[in-house]
């Protein structure tokens, strides 16, 4: 059953209709209709934490085998000096 549309207001203060949840937001909400303790809470905050990081992880390994990346290609992103220089 699709959750139906509410209004956010932006920065500006003007009405932004929110979208309806997914399929994942409901199945978390249904999961959250009985009460938890702290500590269950926090095992699963850990727990999704855990799981986005390992998607991310993958993700960087994808990327790193798609764009042939090296070890010495790593070494010159990280001893960069790239930072937007300030305006005095």
């Amino acid at each position: 059953m699709p959750a139906k549309s509410s209004a956010l207001t932006t920065a500006s203060g003007l009405a932004r209709p929110t979208p309806p949840l997914n399929a994942a937001q409901l199945n978390l909400l249904r999961l959250f209709e009985r009460p938890l303790t702290a500590q269950q809470l926090q095992d699963i905050k850990q727990l999704l934490s855990s799981y986005l990081a390992g998607q991310v992880d993958e993700l960087g390994n994808q990327l790193w085998q798609d764009k042939g990346l090296t070890a010495a290609d790593m070494d010159t992103i990280l001893n960069a000096h790239i930072r937007t220089p300030y305006r005095k």
